[in-house]
């Protein structure tokens, strides 16, 4: 941006030495080749200078795109204290909201996966079934974001208590 700036100052100054050599013109042909001179000085100035204002626009958008970045990193890394690894069921885990950071929300265990990646992504009940044969039946919980499933105790589901 700066080169373009100092571009557009050297066209002017250009401009300025050509309207000073046009007093010294004698003919018409050399007043008309002085003014076709200016012309180009003047017009590769606006250019300079649209080019510069091009490259300040896309800087103050670049400059708005780091704030909102930094502000989606200190929502996200204040809504990430909120929340604990825990254990939800054997080889099963899960983020759960640790006790006391409550809001107006129903209890819910956040995939683990996509939280790791910055992603709140809230796991879904899926059914219950027999994975693998054995004898107890499993709920399994789906993330609908990464498709990462959950087994847990079908009797296992998100709460507030401490002891979930």
């Amino acid at each position: 941006m700066l080169a373009s700036i100092l571009s557009a100052y050297d066209g002017l100054k250009s401009a300025l030495s050509i309207v000073q050599g046009l007093n010294a013109a004698t003919t018409q042909v050399q007043i008309n080749d002085v003014k076709i001179m200016l012309q180009q000085h003047i017009l590769d100035a606006q250019n300079a200078l649209t080019e510069a204002n091009g490259a300040q626009s896309t800087a103050r958008q670049r400059i708005r795109d780091q704030e909102q970045e930094i502000m989606n990193l200190k929502d996200w890394s204040a809504e990430k204290e909120r929340y604990q690894l825990k254990a939800l069921g054997r080889r099963a885990f899960g983020y759960t909201v640790k006790p006391g950071m409550e809001r107006s929300e129903d209890p819910h265990w956040l995939c683990q996966n996509c939280f790791d990646t910055g992603h709140k992504s809230a796991l879904q009940f899926s059914g219950i079934s027999n994975p693998g044969g054995g004898t107890g039946l499993m709920a399994s919980w789906g993330c609908g974001h990464c498709k990462t499933t959950v087994w847990v105790s079908r009797n296992h589901s998100p709460s507030f208590r401490e002891d979930d």
